[in-house]
C-alpha cells in the first residue's frame, strides 16, 4: 500500500479526510499525519490551562487586607477580633460559636457591640459567611449543597433561607453575584457606615481601661 493510501486511511480513523491537494502534498513530503495533527484540524488548538483557584487562607487574607485598608487607625484588638472573625467564620455558624472562640460569654461580647451602637455580632458573621459563599459559588461546579457543606450550614435549605433573611436573594440569585461584589457590600454596609464606633471600640475589654491582657470576660 502506498504512502499517500496510507494516509487517507489513518486520518479516516482519526475522524477526518484530507482533501486531494493534501494528500498529494503529503505524499511528497513523505511524511504521515499524526492524530496530534487531526485533533488539531478537528478541534482547534489546545486551550491554556485555567488558573487555579485561590485557596481558603488566601481568600481570608484578601479580607483582612480590604479591612484594614478601609480602617488602617483602628486600635489593633479590633483588628484582630476581625481578623480571627473572618478566619474562622467559614466553621462558625452562630455568633455564641465565634464569642466562644474567643473564650468570652456570648451575651457580653454581644453588649459590648450594642453599647459601641455597631452592628450586632451576628450581622458580622453572618455577611462574612456569604462573602466565602459568594467565593465557593464562583466555582460552577459548586453546588448549593456543596457550600452549605463547606460553610457548616445544616442543610442547603437552611443556607437558601439564610440567603433570604439577609438579601433577600434566592440560591440561583446569589450565585451570580461573585465575591467581589459581595466583599463590597460587606465593607459598604459593615464597616464604613461604622468607622467612628469602631475606631474607639475594644472589643475584649470591659468598661473600665484595663488592658485585654487583664480582663477575659
Amino acid at each position: 500500500m502506498g504512502a499517500s493510501a496510507i494516509g487517507v486511511l489513518y486520518c479516516w480513523l482519526c475522524g477526518w479526510r484530507l482533501s486531494e491537494p493534501t494528500v498529494i502534498r503529503e505524499a511528497r513530503d513523505d511524511r504521515r499525519p499524526t492524530c496530534a495533527d487531526c485533533a488539531r484540524i478537528r478541534y482547534g488548538p489546545r486551550p491554556m490551562p485555567r488558573k487555579p483557584r485561590p485557596g481558603r487562607d488566601e481568600v481570608a487574607r484578601i479580607i483582612v487586607d480590604a479591612i484594614r485598608q478601609e480602617t488602617p487607625s483602628l486600635p489593633p484588638d479590633v483588628h484582630n477580633f476581625f481578623e480571627v472573625l473572618v478566619r474562622r467564620a467559614p466553621d462558625l455558624g452562630s455568633a455564641r460559636k465565634l464569642a466562644t472562640a474567643f473564650e468570652l460569654k456570648p451575651s457580653s461580647l454581644q453588649s459590648r457591640f450594642a453599647r459601641a451602637k455597631l452592628p450586632s455580632l451576628k450581622d458580622y458573621l453572618s455577611i462574612v459567611r456569604l462573602v466565602y459563599a459568594a467565593w465557593y459559588f464562583e466555582d460552577r461546579a459548586a453546588t448549593c449543597g456543596m457550600v452549605a457543606y463547606r460553610l457548616d450550614y445544616s442543610s442547603p435549605q437552611s443556607m437558601g433561607r439564610h440567603l433570604r433573611a439577609r438579601l433577600g436573594l434566592r440560591v440561583s440569585d446569589f450565585r451570580g453575584l461573585g465575591f467581589d461584589l459581595m466583599l463590597e457590600r460587606f465593607l459598604a454596609t459593615l464597616i464604613r457606615p461604622f468607622h467612628e464606633g469602631l475606631s474607639t471600640f475594644h472589643p475584649f475589654q470591659k468598661r473600665t481601661t484595663k488592658s485585654c491582657a487583664q480582663v477575659v470576660a
